[in-house]
């Protein structure tokens, strides 16, 4: 006869890109040795979010073997669930079931909008804008800009490391006298699309 030390694992929240480990222990409290297997139950949206490091294993009486079942976020915003059913050839069988819930990056530009003022034909006025990312992971971001705009980028595109920055200086240089305004998006990688309102005279 098997026992298990939890039937439901709950890995609550985690960032897409990391994993969770979490055990079970698997108790034979029977008077004889006994083989098992786990199998996943299949669904129509088969998720890979979640497995298991021991498809079989053998126990003697009285004795524990430990199961590792390992969550990794597919897809942000997602809730993820799996359902594994052990079973030993005395027809012992029991549910598990794992839960989780795959969150993005938590990245936010300093600024949501940068105006440079009245600025003089032929000359330029640079500010200064950080990426931000406040995650345990790094990640990728990308402005998407016109590089022969008015309004230019020391960088366009780059790495931002986990709990880090990286500075981006902005360049205004008019060619006309006028009223400059642009809306420039920035991509992050499983992060939802950031923008940022430009204004120069």
């Amino acid at each position: 006869m098997l026992s298990v030390s939890d039937k439901s694992l709950d890995f609550e929240e985690l960032l897409v890109g990391k994993s969770e480990v979490k055990e079970i222990l698997v108790h034979n409290t029977g008077q004889v040795s006994t083989y098992f297997k786990i199998e996943k139950e299949k669904t129509e949206d088969e998720d890979t979010s979640f497995s298991v490091a021991s498809k079989k294993g053998f126990i003697p009486p009285g004795e524990t073997f430990s199961l590792m079942f390992k969550y990794q976020p597919k897809l942000v915003g997602v809730c993820s669930n799996a359902h594994y059913t052990i079973r030993s050839k005395g027809g012992n069988y029991i549910s598990i079931s794992c839960f989780g819930v795959g969150i993005g990056y938590d990245v936010h530009l300093s600024a949501k909008s940068m105006n440079f003022g009245e600025t003089s034909f032929g000359n330029k006025i640079t500010r200064l804008i950080n990426v931000v990312n406040n995650s345990d992971l790094a990640t990728s971001f990308q402005f998407l800009v016109d590089r022969n705009n008015l309004f230019s980028f020391s960088i366009v595109e780059g790495i931002v490391p986990a709990r880090g920055s990286v500075r981006v200086i902005i360049s205004f240089n008019p060619q006309d006298a006028g009223n400059y305004y642009e809306r420039v998006f920035c991509l992050i990688r499983n992060h939802k699309l950031l923008y940022l309102d430009l204004i120069g005279t």
